[in-house]
């Protein structure tokens, strides 16, 4: 059963036109993926995947484009963890912007 919840919360977010982590903030979804048995893992994986699916990034009128390797989605996780604790002075900040920054640097295109 917690399973079957799991995958639907997951369904749910990946189904939305905007992201339901949206509104979360750098600190919460570092919370979220350092949650390695419960829903937090789920959350933070569907909207890694839900990122990834974003060739053209436009943030604040800058577009930037993220050529994404192919790699498993848990090295795209890593990377969005390793930005958020590398720079708390801006984990009070939304999650769209910071996963912009992180990705961008990651594999600019």
């Amino acid at each position: 059963m917690k399973y079957a919840i799991m995958v639907l919360a997951l369904v749910g977010v990946l189904a939305s036109p905007r992201p339901a982590a949206a509104n979360f903030t750098g600190n919460e979804m570092l919370n979220h993926c350092m949650d390695q048995s419960g829903f937090g893992k789920v959350l933070c994986v569907g909207y890694v995947i839900g990122f990834k699916s974003r060739d053209e990034i436009s943030m604040k009128g800058q577009k930037k484009f993220i050529c994404w390797p192919v790699a498993p989605i848990g090295q795209f996780q890593d990377v969005l963890v390793k930005y958020l604790r590398n720079n708390p002075e801006h984990r009070h900040n939304q999650i769209t912007p910071l996963a912009w920054r992180a990705f961008t640097k990651a594999f600019p295109c």
